[in-house]
């Protein structure tokens, strides 16, 4: 995908010049955000055709919290994602995915359990290698084959690393590898896939470090100034976003599929098009044709619910979707015979 830095971003390269004196830009500070764009592509059987949802949230960084890291007290800063602009900065409203601290040019975080992981390292030198997530397998192999510098609308010279990644991941039988080009900048992180890997790639239902269900890093702010903006759509910074809706008719208005419908005894169901009210679902309730609430596995991801109807008879089947502000919508399907 082509990058229009000038366009966008006013950034330009500006040779090598020897940054080694110079500190590194924090990466941590108050009030920066990181713009991320999530793609799901579905594929909608009676069309045989395939649709790209697209939606956008933020990462922002909240209070100090202590998580234990090799036995020991550690202090974070809290890592919260909000998928509407407005709750930026609103921890309720907000979901909380674990914490990051930085030292000396580098940046850990913690996805709340024992340890930390390293996710930026702002002392690398062309040929340096790091694996990402710590392992060999499952993980990712990161080479730095260059090194310059650009400089962004705020004025400040930062490094720039170019980078090489050999993606490893495991499959029935063997692993697989893949490779891509990525790029790090100093102060901001990750600007190609995946930023803070493993706190916000493996947090984001990812699986691998290029492989995501097709996340991209779109913009970047730092006091309310966008530094980079439009880096991967060349939409507005805000397009994309789920934003509170009027509870009175936000439900009819929503153009949802169900397929397969009628679905043959053990294949899955799969109810989509909810893009714009699936964070607000807060219970999932199955019914049989006779009013019996029946305990089937159903999940909620990106903006589909699927049903798992293995364990169903033949028979008419009522999913009731209940909203965080307090509606309701009941979907019908057929399990055929």
């Amino acid at each position: 995908m082509k990058k229009s830095w000038l366009l966008f971003c006013s950034i330009f390269t500006i040779g090598t010049p020897s940054l080694h004196s110079q500190q590194p830009i924090p990466m941590l500070q108050d009030e920066a955000l990181w713009y991320m764009l999530e793609e799901t592509v579905i594929y909608i059987p009676e069309e045989d055709d395939y649709i790209t949802e697209t939606a956008a949230y933020v990462w922002w960084l909240g209070l100090d919290t202590v998580l234990m890291a090799n036995t020991e007290p550690v202090v974070y800063r809290k890592v919260f994602r909000s998928r509407q602009t407005e709750n930026i900065y609103n921890e309720a409203e907000s979901a909380y995915y674990g914490g990051a601290r930085e030292e000396n040019g580098k940046v850990y975080v913690n996805t709340g359990g024992t340890n930390e992981f390293l996710s930026f390292d702002a002392t690398m030198e062309v040929g340096d290698t790091i694996y990402h997530g710590g392992v060999e397998l499952d993980s990712a192999l990161i080479t730095v084959h260059n090194i310059d510098t650009l400089i962004l609308s705020d004025g400040l010279v930062r490094k720039r690393w170019d980078l090489q990644v050999v993606d490893i991941y495991p499959y029935s039988g063997g692993t697989d590898t893949s490779i891509v080009e990525d790029m790090w900048v100093e102060g901001i992180g990750d600007i190609t896939v995946c930023l803070f890997y493993t706190l916000f790639c493996h947090f984001s239902q990812t699986a691998g470090y290029f492989y995501p269900s097709t996340q991209h890093f779109n913009c970047y702010s730092l006091g309310g100034e966008f530094l980079i903006s439009n880096y991967y759509t060349g939409e507005d910074c805000s397009e994309y976003f789920v934003h509170t809706k009027e509870a009175t008719s936000s439900l009819d208005e929503i153009n949802v599929r169900i397929y397969p419908n009628p679905v043959a005894p053990g294949e899955g169901i799969v109810i989509s098009g909810l893009s714009d009210i699936i964070q607000d679902i807060s219970g999932l309730f199955l019914y049989n044709q006779f009013g019996q609430q029946l305990d089937v596995a159903t999940s909620v991801r990106f903006s589909e619910i699927t049903i798992d109807t293995e364990l169903l008879s033949p028979g008419i089947y009522f999913l009731s979707v209940e909203f965080s502000n307090g509606q309701q919508k009941t979907f019908k399907f057929i399990v055929a015979a």
